[in-house]
């Protein structure tokens, strides 16, 4: 257990937030290196064991961040999170028990490409069952290498994370048959290791040049760095939103931002106030939108009555302003963040109620994924949670969107890990979609990310920004966003077939 303990650890070390990519390596080995010689119920407690260490580390800034705003006492924020991290633990305990199940019967490399599918479908899993929690996995250890994930735009994030982790389980065996001078075993992972690094920089090298199209707008995204302890304080929002027409003005005008069509992302809840009822903040964003001649797009609550005299269903919204003040449309949230802004499994929500009193009260949204603005024009929008769910980008560029704006608020997270391992889930979204994202997050990280996974421009965390950059309009989809997860399933398939006539004939091969 010591060695799954520590490999959880270093794991976590090499994952957005901390980006000691070694580590990650070193920690994945420990793992393996615990595993040998476990049968399958040892191998289950090892790789829980691995899990607990790994998402506690990775999840810590929860406890702080439930403290603060949950109005829970710090004492008892941390079983929370032990709860969490629990539950996460389960995904690499199963993955552990089926690798150790065909460890003694299996050759290395059979073993590498089962263990390797196995871990994107287990990944997969956690990012899909109980409204799903795809925070962490491992390819967003690749957030800065975009060469290497372009295989995002067929297998999604979670074919990148099978592939990485069959590298390393070749790399293991590598290692296993070398030190027990197995050289023609050794020569065998060695060169399946490399084939599988060298085809996808490859597939990178062909992919990344398709995408270097001449931009037709320019896109802004504005960071005001509002304090979450006065965000909504009704006394500040005047000041809230000057400090966004004054950097607005500044990205479009100041940062050589010349083209006719220009795209202005606002964060999350960036307006304080209920839109639709207040008409001084609506006129003043016309005005400001008529003046400057941009598309604004910004975040604010709003709510509606599904039958007459029935309690108001409560929405996290965003709204899109044309250049002519006219309201162009309306996106509603539609995955909520669970125990934040809805409270599930019934009677079990009223216990955590009690002790989450701030938890929000939304409902699900139900509008279209994208917005229409113009007849080239048409944003897909991701606010907060959602930008780390594949399907959710998906489904808006198969109803038109031609690119994607993620809006947030990460200043519940304060300066810890979170910001940065949020983020990087977007890089992968504008891979898999093959669009561009324009992320504006009210205490960063903001970034503008190219079809490629490129980050053009992005931000430090806790100051005002604004970016700004030149964007094309991509409308070709790509195998992922036509095919959805088909392409990863047959991935997976096709890397679990090898082992299936080692388990017909029970041979105890150890090649």
């Amino acid at each position: 257990m010591f060695f799954a303990l520590f490999g959880g650890l270093f794991y976590t070390l090499g994952l957005p937030g901390y980006g000691c990519l070694p580590c990650l390596f070193l920690g994945l080995l420990l793992f393996l290196y615990a595993l040998e010689d476990k049968g399958p119920r040892q191998g289950f407690y090892t790789g829980f064991s691995f899990g607990m260490s790994h998402f506690f580390l990775l999840l810590w800034w929860l406890a702080p961040t439930i403290n603060q705003y949950g109005r829970l006492p710090l004492p008892l924020t941390f079983p929370v999170v032990a709860l969490l991290a629990l539950y996460l633990s389960l995904y690499p305990a199963l993955w552990a028990c089926v690798y150790t199940y065909f460890l003694k019967k299996t050759p290395r490399i059979v073993l590498a490409t089962l263990g390797g599918g196995l871990w994107g479908l287990t990944e997969w899993m956690r990012g899909t069952l109980f409204t799903g929690f795809p925070w962490g996995v491992l390819a967003s250890s690749l957030h800065d290498f975009p060469l290497l994930i372009q295989l995002a735009d067929l297998l999604s994030i979670y074919g990148i994370s099978s592939l990485l982790f069959l590298s390393v389980l070749l790399i293991w065996g590598f290692i296993i048959h070398l030190r027990n001078k197995s050289w023609k075993e050794s020569l065998y992972l060695f060169l399946g290791f490399w084939t599988v690094f060298l085809g996808a920089v490859y597939y990178g090298k062909v992919k990344m040049n398709e995408y270097d199209v001449p931009p037709d707008i320019c896109a802004v995204a504005v960071q005001g760095a509002v304090p979450q302890s006065i965000k909504w304080d009704p006394g500040v929002m005047e000041e809230t939103l000057n400090k966004y027409f004054s950097l607005t003005k500044e990205g479009c005008f100041e940062r050589d931002c010349d083209n006719k069509t220009r795209l202005v992302v606002w964060p999350e809840t960036a307006v304080t106030t209920y839109y639709q009822d207040d008409s001084v903040v609506q006129e003043r964003l016309q005005e400001f939108s008529r003046e400057n001649g941009v598309f604004l797009l910004f975040g604010s609550l709003s709510y509606e009555f599904s039958t007459p005299g029935s309690r108001p269903q409560y929405f996290n919204s965003a709204y899109l302003i044309g250049p002519n003040g006219d309201l162009l449309g309306r996106y509603d949230k539609r995955h909520l963040v669970p125990f934040g802004e809805y409270m599930p499994l019934g009677p079990f929500s009223e216990l955590a109620k009690h002790y989450l009193p701030t938890a929000g009260d939304f409902d699900t949204g139900v509008r279209g994924a994208a917005i229409r603005a113009t007849d080239g024009l048409t944003v897909g929008i991701l606010i907060c949670f959602e930008s780390i769910f594949p399907g959710l980008a998906r489904d808006a560029v198969n109803h038109g969107a031609n690119i994607l704006a993620v809006m947030t608020n990460d200043a519940w997270f304060g300066r810890t890990p979170a910001p940065y391992q949020h983020e990087a889930m977007s890089v992968f979204r504008a891979v898999e979609t093959r669009r561009w994202v324009i992320r504006s997050a009210n205490t960063g990280v903001s970034s503008i990310i190219a079809p490629d996974g490129t980050r053009i421009e992005t931000t430090e965390i806790f100051v005002p920004a604004v970016i700004t950059a030149k964007v094309g309009l991509l409308t070709d989809k790509s195998p992922y966003v036509r095919y959805g997860d088909y392409g990863f399933f047959l991935f997976v398939l096709l890397l679990c077939v090898p082992v299936l006539p080692f388990t017909a004939c029970r041979q105890g091969l150890t090649l």
